[in-house]
């Protein structure tokens, strides 16, 4: 009795001709991405804002945001964080 090792196709391998058998032709993924950021209706309310405001208020925003979130749930900011460590770097020197 002799054993044989059935080799198969990788399955990208495998997907690949099978999109290529359905007739489908590799196309990037950015025409169709952007398409649907002009369907979506969040994605529109940010350009819309950001022509209103500009991209540097909104980055203001959404970082004051950020720390507000997490001040609620009592993470220390980046800043007394940095601090501390700043500190016990100086003494472990010292």
């Amino acid at each position: 009795m002799r054993l044989c090792r059935r080799v198969t196709a990788h399955p990208a391998a495998e997907r690949d001709a099978a999109a290529a058998a359905a007739g489908a032709a590799a196309t990037s993924l950015i025409p169709q991405t952007l398409e649907e950021m002009e369907a979506d209706a969040d994605s529109v309310a940010v350009r819309e804002l950001i022509k209103r405001r500009g991209q540097a208020a909104l980055t203001r925003e959404e970082r004051r945001r950020r720390q507000r979130s997490l001040d609620a749930i009592g993470v220390p900011s980046f800043q007394a964080v940095l601090a501390v460590s700043s500190l016990e770097n100086a003494t472990d020197v010292i």
